[in-house]
């Protein structure tokens, strides 16, 4: 039997790309790695396609003819629609736009959507999420622009980082629209309406060395990609604060250095202080644990409940930064207890590549059975947005089309959304399907599936 073959790309943030691909290949799959452009210098650039000049000439070309109808001719791309599945990172696919998307679900192709983050997470609707779990939104991030686009050929030009509403609607719309499963998080999916399942992260736990120093006075790391997000500012106000009433420690601040001297500095520190954001740790907060540190940082459950469940994270949100800092700072046994409960946490191997891989078939399966672990409101339910912002056309269609395919909740009042524009006016909303909410837990953002929690007992969620 000939194993399926399966492209994942085309952004490699958190190093997800190279880890989902060796997960997949445990497991059977004939994969082929993929990128569109380089992420920094903080991990090895070594991908079985680069498709840096392709993608730039793709955006010239459909900046004049506004959609790739001309790709189904192009030699150049035939090649690369001819995979069984594939795995697209960060609203990163083979076109700029997304534009791909269309085309691939029309030659019947399987598309999973793996979401890291920023790239759907917009500034007034993650604020008010903040909010509701105790943290503030970092004011440096907040962008004052509004959309210029109109069409959908327009919206390929835009980064898909750039933090205007009507971008980053635009990438997830197109994922609801086509991805066969969405993974993400509550905590950065604040713009979606169609259910979906909870993005694992993959840990290559083998590239850390495990060392618990147990050190008096402790060493502390921080290496944050972005400060701004990170909060750096007021984790260095605290340590300060703390300095100057005389508590010891030794600060390794890193910024722009490659991923293998962060992992040789966790190994030789007592503590990692990840970040003050919402939601759960990312790949850091896992590389510090594997590592031997007493790891501080997001650990909500509620804004992001699926799969870490008694995480050994501590912990730190603005109402609080001060005290657990300064208990971690100077409790040496605490810190000793918080990395050996780290290390035990890995050791359970719920973050191996190859498990978050058979992890991600399983939500596939589930998703065709309508088995999801969240469905989410805010929008629905309080769509916030600059007044001035004009929602294009094509994205107002397919919101409405996701909703029609996906279904919206039983109370659902699509009321607010037809007064800001994001779906049509006249539409017969009673019409839509209505979600199976029974034994679902009802939270701030919609709600919790009854087979949310991973890894899953047997027998019970597929």
């Amino acid at each position: 039997m000939t194993a399926p073959r399966m492209l994942i790309g085309t952004l490699d943030i958190g190093n997800n790309i190279r880890l989902l691909a060796t997960g997949f290949r445990a497991i059977g799959f004939d994969v082929t790695t993929a990128t569109v452009a380089p992420n920094g210098v903080f991990y090895a650039q070594d991908y079985d396609l680069n498709l840096a000049d392709l993608h730039a000439a793709a955006l010239e070309s459909i900046k004049h003819d506004n959609y790739p109808d001309w790709v189904c001719d192009d030699p150049r791309w035939a090649a690369l629609f001819d995979y069984d599945i594939y795995l697209f990172v960060a609203s990163h696919t083979l076109l700029p736009g997304l534009l791909d998307l269309p085309l691939l679900k029309q030659r019947g192709k399987i598309v999973i959507s793996f979401q890291a983050g920023s790239e759907v997470r917009f500034w007034q609707m993650a604020r008010t999420f903040n909010a509701a779990y105790g943290h503030s939104f970092p004011e440096g991030l907040i962008s004052r622009h509004v959309n210029g686009a109109r069409d959908l050929g327009a919206f390929a030009g835009y980064s898909r980082y750039l933090d205007v509403f009507a971008n980053k609607l635009h990438n997830i719309r197109m994922a609801e629209r086509y991805a066969d499963l969405l993974l993400s998080q509550p905590c950065s999916n604040v713009l979606g309406v169609r259910p979906y399942m909870a993005a694992i992260l993959p840990v290559d736990t083998q590239r850390c060395t495990a060392r618990v120093p147990g050190r008096e006075r402790p060493v502390v790391v921080h290496a944050p990609t972005n400060p701004e997000f990170k909060q750096s500012g007021l984790i260095f106000a605290t340590l300060d604060r703390l300095w100057r009433e005389g508590v010891g420690f030794e600060l390794r601040l890193l910024r722009n250095v490659p991923n293998h001297q962060v992992l040789d500095a966790l190994t030789d520190c007592d503590v990692l202080i990840d970040q003050i954001a919402c939601g759960k740790t990312g790949l850091l907060g896992f590389e510090g644990m594997a590592s031997g540190c007493m790891v501080i940082g997001c650990n909500d459950e509620e804004a992001a409940p699926v799969p870490y469940r008694s995480l050994p994270v501590a912990r730190i949100a603005p109402d609080n930064v001060y005290d657990v800092l300064k208990t971690a700072l100077t409790d040496r046994v605490l810190r000793v207890r918080a990395a050996e409960a780290g290390l035990r946490y890995l050791s359970l191997g719920h973050h191996t590549p190859q498990r978050v891989a058979q992890y991600i078939l399983d939500c596939l399966d589930r998703s065709q059975r309508g088995d999801f672990d969240y469905y989410p409101t805010q929008l629905i339910e309080q769509p916030e947005f600059p007044s001035e912002e004009v929602v294009p056309q094509h994205l107002v269609q397919l919101t409405w089309d996701v909703l029609t395919d996906f279904g919206v909740a039983p109370d659902a009042d699509l009321e607010p959304m037809k007064a800001r524009g994001l779906v049509p006016g006249d539409a017969p909303s009673a019409a839509l399907p209505r979600w199976d909410l029974t034994n679902t837990e009802r939270l701030f953002w919609g709600w919790r599936g009854p087979n949310a929690v991973y890894p899953r007992p047997r027998g019970k969620g597929g």
